[in-house]
């Protein structure tokens, strides 16, 4: 049987906080694509770029990029009292992922002190880790890399978390929890309109990842930990 469908990345849906994300343009798009009869849409993957803004060469193949995060789910969830626009325009022939990023980053920041006040906020998160057993592996990985100053990890100087680490840590445990709870919403509002989301996957992993620094061993890394090959494929 022939399906009509189209591809489509997120972060191209417009919208007015720098990038096309969970909140309610992906929502909006979903009827639209309801009403004109497309049951499919194709996606690019959602993994945390690095900053060659690539998909494809993500830092994690499990994570969910935190750009994505809608903001007024978060008004919603009583997490933020007020979101003020990126800027006034929705359609933006580009992304400033370090202006959104930064933009962004104050309201997570404002939403995760909320968040720690509530009485089960650490019982939420360590149930969320046992469900998503990745999740620890990456938050480590990204506060190292911070405390790093973004350098490979086969290069760093701190190889272990500290106890100060543990509330930079919680918040990249938060985020994922965050990001995972929005991206099943827009996943069941998908299937109550009869559309198939088609997702696809980085095959080609960074070497600055979570993923070679957890398991270098099925990489082919040399004695020094760096690539003995590179695979790709062309643009």
């Amino acid at each position: 049987m022939k399906r009509l469908g189209i591809l489509s990345p997120i972060f191209a849906l417009p919208n007015e906080y720098g990038i096309g994300d969970f909140s309610y343009t992906s929502f909006q798009f979903l009827d639209f694509l309801r009403l004109i009869g497309y049951t499919c849409w194709q996606i690019l993957p959602l993994n945390p770029i690095d900053n060659d803004f690539s998909p494809y060469q993500p830092v994690s193949s499990y994570a969910i990029d935190d750009i994505y995060i809608s903001l007024p789910d978060l008004l919603e969830r009583g997490l933020i009292d007020e979101i003020k626009p990126f800027t006034n325009k929705k359609n933006h022939k580009r992304i400033n992922y370090k202006k959104v990023r930064h933009y962004k980053e104050s309201y997570l920041a404002k939403a995760y002190a909320t968040f720690k006040t509530t009485s089960d906020a650490q019982m939420v998160l360590d149930k969320f880790m046992i469900k998503e057993p990745w999740v620890e592996q990456y938050a480590t990985y990204v506060v190292l890399r911070k405390r790093n100053n973004y350098a490979p990890w086969n290069t760093w100087q701190y190889k272990q978390l500290s106890l100060d680490d543990k509330n930079d840590f919680n918040f990249e445990i938060f985020k994922q929890y965050l990001l995972f709870q929005q991206w099943a919403h827009i996943h069941q509002y998908a299937k109550q309109r009869e559309i198939d989301i088609i997702g696809d996957l980085p095959f080609y992993v960074s070497l600055d990842s979570a993923d070679v620094w957890q398991h270098p061993e099925v990489f082919q890394l040399d004695k020094d930990l760096v690539p003995k090959v590179v695979a790709g494929c062309p643009p």
